[in-house]
């Protein structure tokens, strides 16, 4: 009778689940029906025999077992990644990894020479000496039990095993095996999980990573508006780099001095660009900082909206442009052509027009926060040095406008703008 088998394997698997969520029937019911669809999944006796060693599985899993192919073994090894992801308790992964060596090691019946696992093509002894990925590995180990071992009868195995489980399992593993190595391992892949699992989420917003950056350097502390923002902040440290490194952004990190000295640049550089006559961003950038402290949770009804006068007005286009409003953002660069170009055509300064358009100095206090906010994020876009080489992380840096959707957004959108505008040059690739 064999240790090794399909009642010890899922007795494993089911001693390491999560507490709440996981099913047997749900554990059992994916894998089997990965290999043969006609699985019952819902037999409940029927998976009760196969866990307790007391039936073989069918004759048709057998004979699916026997011709699986390379496409078939990448099904069951995504479901394995499934089941471990959704079903497995996180903290007991490697608990999991041991038992299943622990079972095949005191499995007299097996050489030292046999294959048992059947994906990776790992003998016995060999087990433990390459980098164990978890769900190949136990896909290649089911494979052979399918194939070569007997279920019925292995009830007494499958009571040891789920002894063994209580326990810390550290002497149930190849004496050849690193221990440091394994751990690190499944923490490499419980980290790639996680932030997964995140980006998976969080996918229909996935392009706001560069503003939960800011949010976590803002404050780390902080509860904000956007779930997503908090539960970034949240996650490990090593899980936000995965998260980043899977989207191929960089690392963006700042203190509150930095924000600071970055506004202090741009009130300068902004009057020097003659977009202003006077600084708006007094008093500690009062209204910018209020965006975030007092109207977070405000909705922006449009993120950049057509209500402005355009400053073009001459040539084939004039008929268009007379009948549109111009954005913001447009105004602006408008104005810096003039400046260059025509210098002696007098257009006014674009925050004073924006002051005097939006009559900002009498307007509701979350009015100009919400302007303040959006003038720092296009003028930026216009004063950014766009010479500037950086690798293909920085350039992926993107936001889209129709995800903005408070002032909270707004402000962080400002921040990264701010970044991108004073830090770029200290990240160029002078490999280009």
């Amino acid at each position: 009778m064999s240790k090794l088998c399909v009642g010890t394997i899922f007795s494993a698997m089911i001693a390491c689940k999560r507490v709440k969520g996981a099913t047997n029937k749900g554990i059992v019911g994916v894998i089997l029906s990965t290999v043969w669809n006609g699985f019952e999944e819902d037999n409940d006796s029927m998976i009760s025999n196969l866990v307790n060693g007391k039936k073989n599985p069918s004759d048709e899993i057998r004979k699916q077992a026997e011709v699986m192919n390379e496409t078939a073994y990448n099904d069951l090894i995504e479901s394995f990644a499934y089941v471990l992801t959704e079903y497995i308790d996180p903290n007991k992964i490697e608990k999991l990894y041991r038992l299943i060596c622990y079972i095949i090691f005191e499995d007299t019946s097996i050489n030292d020479d046999t294959v048992v696992d059947l994906v990776g093509m790992t003998t016995k002894e060999d087990i433990g000496n390459s980098d164990p990925k978890l769900e190949k590995f136990l896909a290649g180990v089911l494979i052979y039990t399918l194939r070569y071992t007997d279920n019925i009868g292995a009830n007494e195995y499958v009571k040891e095993v789920i002894e063994k489980s209580k326990g810390d399992c550290v002497s149930y593993i190849n004496p050849k095996i690193n221990s440091s190595e394994i751990n690190n391992t499944f923490e490499d892949e419980e980290i790639l999980s996680d932030a997964r699992r995140f980006c998976l989420i969080h996918e229909d917003e996935i392009r706001l990573l560069p503003l939960c950056q800011m949010a976590f350097n803002v404050d780390p502390t902080h509860k904000n508006v956007r779930p997503m923002y908090t539960e970034y902040i949240l996650l490990p440290q090593k899980v936000k780099s995965k998260v980043l490194e899977i989207k191929g952004l960089p690392t963006f990190e700042f203190t509150k001095d930095w924000i600071d000295e970055a506004i202090s640049k741009y009130d300068q550089q902004i009057l020097d660009m003659g977009l202003a006559t006077r600084s708006f961003l007094y008093e500690g950038a009062k209204y910018f900082h209020r965006a975030y402290e007092r109207y977070s949770s405000m909705h922006i009804v449009e993120y950049n909206p057509r209500l402005f006068e355009p400053l073009f007005t001459e040539g084939f286009t004039a008929g268009y442009i007379k009948k549109n409003k111009s954005t913001l953002g447009s105004y602006i660069g408008d104005f810096l052509w003039y400046k260059v170009n025509k210098p002696e055509k007098k257009v006014m300064n674009p925050m004073d027009y924006l002051w005097k358009d939006r009559e900002l100095g009498s307007c509701p206090e979350p009015e100009i926060t919400y302007w303040v906010c959006l003038f720092i994020i296009l003028s930026c876009y216009s004063i950014m040095d766009d010479s500037i080489l950086v690798d293909d992380r920085w350039q992926n840096v993107s936001i889209d406008d129709d995800l903005i959707e408070t002032q909270e957004d707004m402000y962080y959108y400002a921040l990264l703008q701010l970044y991108m505008t004073y830090e770029l040059k200290n990240h160029r690739n002078d490999n280009f």
